[in-house]
């Protein structure tokens, strides 16, 4: 029994925890405890400055935000400031010369009864500089750099000899019945009621001329040529687009386009010489029905359609292609030379029914 009170009291005096091992437990607590406190204070500081850069950042964007917004207010300030405007009107020859260039806008021009020009001019962005000495003219940007959206009117003598130049923007013309000499960059050409000779160049841009009483000569790289009223010589030449000629008396008419249909209804003068050619495209000629003249219709690989009777002998008229055909006959009485020729197109012919 004795022996057994022994054991019992020596397996309880190893169970229970010495002094020293408690205060080392007690030690490693308050340093887990401490550490957990220096951990969250470096959380702490860390989610501060990451607040404080996104503060700071946001406060950039903002300045920055300012900045462009006072730039883009003082650029407009400076661009009214460099707007230009005129309104004028001055005493000018009536067989005067008038130069008008404008890069960058629209330009139109109107022929009247009297001897005075007036303009009036705008620009958003550049000064516009006019000079007239009585018999010259000219109204242009007022530096090197151009003008932006202009818009350029004027009001001439109509007798008066025009000089255009355009960049980007339309061009009007009516009323003026000197020469007009246009040339543009990239925009329409229109001229109305002209009296002297036309001509236009044109790099790409369409040009539409109603009523011509002289010569008319355009040439255009990409665009659509159009003359109604034509009453002088006509030639016309582009190299991508339809080129059509309707209410045209004229003794001498050349046209010809690289990619596009050409189109001609109009009389046929005696002793007139009248040539079409387009490489590809449709060739429509609509004649009086009693026209008198020697034609040469061709086409590499088209029909020829004749609305007026033609007497011709079976292959006799080929041109070196099973395909090809050119066909060459008489109309009538007349000495007028007539060429139509296209290399991928049909080649029409039909009545107008008037007389020339």
């Amino acid at each position: 029994m004795s022996r057994h009170i022994v054991l019992l009291l020596a397996a309880l005096a190893l169970a229970a925890p010495t002094p020293g091992r408690a205060q080392s437990t007690d030690r490693e607590r308050e340093q887990e405890r401490i550490e957990r406190e220096r951990e969250r204070e470096r959380d702490r500081r860390e989610r501060d400055r990451e607040q404080a850069e996104e503060r700071a950042e946001r406060a950039r964007e903002q300045a920055e935000a300012r900045a462009e917004r006072d730039r883009e207010r003082e650029q407009t300030r400076r661009e009214r400031e460099l707007a230009g405007a005129l309104d004028t009107t001055v005493t000018f020859d009536a067989r005067g010369t008038v130069n008008v260039s404008c890069p960058g806008g629209d330009v139109i021009v109107t022929g009247t009864a009297r001897n005075q020009i007036v303009v009036k001019a705008r620009t958003e962005r550049g000064a516009i500089r006019f000079a007239s000495s009585g018999g010259n003219a000219t109204l242009e940007p007022a530096a090197s750099r151009g003008c932006n959206d202009a818009h350029f009117e004027l009001s001439v003598p109509a007798g008066v000899h025009l000089v255009t130049n355009t960049w980007s923007g339309s061009l009007r013309v009516s009323g003026v019945k000197g020469e007009i000499d246009a040339h543009a960059q990239s925009g329409d050409v229109d001229v109305r009621d002209a009296g002297d000779d036309v001509e236009v160049e044109t790099l790409s841009g369409d040009v539409t001329i109603q009523g011509a009483s002289g010569a008319v000569n355009v040439h255009t790289v990409s665009g659509d040529i159009s003359l109604t009223g034509g009453r002088g010589t006509v030639e016309m030449e582009t190299v991508s687009g339809d080129i059509e000629l309707r209410d045209v008396v004229s003794s001498q008419v050349r046209t010809n386009s690289t990619s596009g249909d050409l189109t001609f209804a109009g009389a046929i003068v005696n002793a007139g010489r009248y040539q079409f050619e387009t490489h590809s495209g449709e060739l429509r000629l609509e004649l009086p029905a009693n026209v008198g003249a020697e034609l040469s219709l061709s086409t590499f690989s088209g029909e020829i359609d004749s609305a007026f009777p033609i007497t011709l002998t079976p292959g006799a008229h080929g041109i070196g292609a099973s395909q090809a055909k050119k066909l060459t006959f008489s109309l009538g009485q007349g000495s007028a030379r007539i060429i139509a020729e296209t290399f991928s197109g049909d080649v029409t012919l039909t009545k107008t029914g008037r007389r020339p």
